[in-house]
């Protein structure tokens, strides 16, 4: 039977009220619909079955909360599951597959903020912020001035991946002369934009500096470990606002106690909050965020207005345009849910 109203949930793993849709998402517009339409999953660390209950549209703002097979197979008038963000190694794109459920992502919204993000900390490692400010926070004045910042004319940038943020990011860094490489199994010559492809092998004892811009899966789980950095130049620097479980964070470590890396500018980690414990916040050439750097202004209103486009699109009955799993355009389960939805404008 038709569900009588359209309705839509928000789930969150940390705080979540109705004023943060708007400010801190870029999906106010989810308050134009009735009264009760919208209900706020906040503070979660796992969803259940009963969270989204009579739910047509799941919105998850967090990278962190699963989506699993027992909920899209327990939720039958679900139709789309939209990401704030690109990521979605916590969703199961199998059984959405399976189920017809729809993974909507907002890939126009993240890339520059992202990229933005990559060249603030290759810059801020390049110029040692991190031990500078230690140093003169600690009243030492002429130690902090006495480390020597890395010039980026004729350094080596290597991406790990070569999709539309590594693109963003080569771009920005344009004006400051380094040569560019990239690893990426997916791309071709032809279609990498001047950028040199190269083996994972050979981009870690190219590099300067070395960027993660590839996606979190069964493939690159650990993908940057022992064997990388054993191949890595010496006092190459690492960034990471990717997702934290492709870097293996005991080697790395390891290699930035041994030398072999000179900083690090990490954003995501294999365990998020960081542990208190982690050995990470000891390293001194270390810049460390919160799973958050590219969160600006920029960012919120690319992704709100991406999952909006997606909500909108189902509450029409259409499949959203940007998905992660594109093969469910072709599931017939999806076209049923699509028509049992409750049609909708906001």
């Amino acid at each position: 039977m038709q569900a009588d109203a359209f309705q839509v949930a928000v789930a969150n793993d940390g705080p979540l009220a109705m004023e943060d849709l708007g400010w801190r998402f870029g999906i106010g517009a989810l308050a134009d619909l009735p009264e009760g339409s919208v209900r706020l999953l906040a503070d979660r660390s796992a969803l259940t079955p009963e969270d989204v209950a009579g739910v047509h549209a799941l919105v998850v703002l967090t990278a962190n909360l699963p989506v699993d097979r027992a909920l899209m197979e327990r939720s039958p008038g679900l139709a789309v599951v939209a990401r704030f963000g690109v990521g979605f190694d916590r969703v199961d794109c199998a059984a959405a597959n399976e189920f017809g459920v729809a993974v909507a992502i907002t890939p126009a919204g993240p890339y520059r903020a992202v990229a933005s993000g990559n060249v603030a900390l290759l810059l801020g490692l390049a110029h040692r912020v991190p031990v500078k400010e230690r140093l003169l926070r600690q009243g030492d004045w002429a130690g902090a001035g006495a480390h020597l910042g890395l010039g980026l004319p004729g350094k080596t940038l290597g991406s790990v991946g070569l999709g539309r943020i590594a693109r963003e990011t080569f771009r920005l860094i344009e004006p400051f002369g380094m040569r560019h490489i990239a690893f990426d199994p997916f791309v071709t010559p032809e279609s990498a934009g001047g950028v040199e492809l190269v083996e994972l092998n050979e981009l870690a004892a190219q590099s300067d500096f070395v960027v993660v811009n590839c996606a979190l899966n069964a493939e690159t789980r650990g993908l940057l470990g022992a064997e990388f950095f054993a191949n890595a130049k010496r006092g190459a620097r690492l960034v990471n606002l990717a997702r934290g479980p492709i870097v293996d964070e005991d080697a790395l470590v390891a290699a930035v106690r041994s030398g072999t890396i000179g900083g690090v500018g990490l954003d995501v980690f294999a365990t998020e909050p960081l542990p208190a414990d982690s050995p990470l916040r000891d390293l001194e050439e270390a810049i460390l965020g919160p799973h958050s750097l590219a969160a600006t202004d920029e960012l919120v209103a690319g992704n709100g207005a991406g999952v909006l486009e997606a909500v909108r699109a189902v509450a029409a009955g259409e499949v959203p345009a940007d998905l992660a799993n594109p093969d469910v355009r072709a599931s017939e389960r999806l076209a049923e849910r699509l028509a049992r939805t409750p049609r909708a404008a906001f």
